[in-house]
């Protein structure tokens, strides 16, 4: 299974070293809005994107738009583990976690 991080000026390394995720939530203290994210997204095109706000969002992105769940206030741990989990292609796993319904910064 491959999955690709994105960092937040839009560059992309595959298969990225796990153990340096926080590196990658550390871009976020440079955020000048909250659109701005880094995300992993993994072979299966399931993608959860963290937000400068303390947002994550889980989605498909070949799914329908309004297929879309958050969490808020995720520490850095937790996102750190829920991207271990999609890296790991655990999408069960992950299905089975608290989202909340919704895209919190677009309003969807």
């Amino acid at each position: 299974m491959k999955y690709m991080i994105i960092h937040m000026n839009g560059k992309h390394k595959v298969n990225y070293p796990l153990d340096k995720l926080s590196k990658v939530l550390k871009e976020l203290d440079k955020a000048e809005d909250l659109e701005q994210c880094v995300a992993l997204t993994h072979d299966s095109e399931w993608c959860l994107s963290m937000h400068p706000e303390g947002y994550m969002l889980w989605e498909n992105n070949m799914g329908e738009l309004d297929e879309c769940w958050f969490m808020e206030d995720v520490s850095e741990e937790k996102a750190i583990e829920l991207w271990t989990m999609l890296a790991k292609g655990e999408i069960e796993l992950l299905k089975s976690e608290a989202w909340t319904s919704g895209d919190p910064i677009y309003g969807e």
